[in-house]
């Protein structure tokens, strides 16, 4: 519960903004910590982490997605 609570501050200061139509992760986030599920605000907080942490990079990999030409 802590630790998305230290989101609070981020979100009034405008680091971290939400798109309005992710509806559901809004209802959580306003409910909290009441909400019958917080697997949104439980996953935004691991986001934020990865995100300032500067080791967000280290354990990910590249991929190359292949682009197949067609025609129709």
């Amino acid at each position: 519960m802590l630790r998305i609570e230290t989101l609070q501050p981020h979100m009034a200061n405008g680091l971290i903004l939400l798109n309005p139509d992710q509806k559901t992760l809004i209802s959580q986030l306003r409910h909290f910590p009441k909400a019958d599920h917080d697997d949104g605000p439980d996953a935004l907080h691991m986001l934020w982490m990865a995100a300032t942490s500067g080791r967000a990079t280290e354990n990910m990999r590249a991929y190359e997605i292949p682009v197949v030409p067609f025609t129709i």
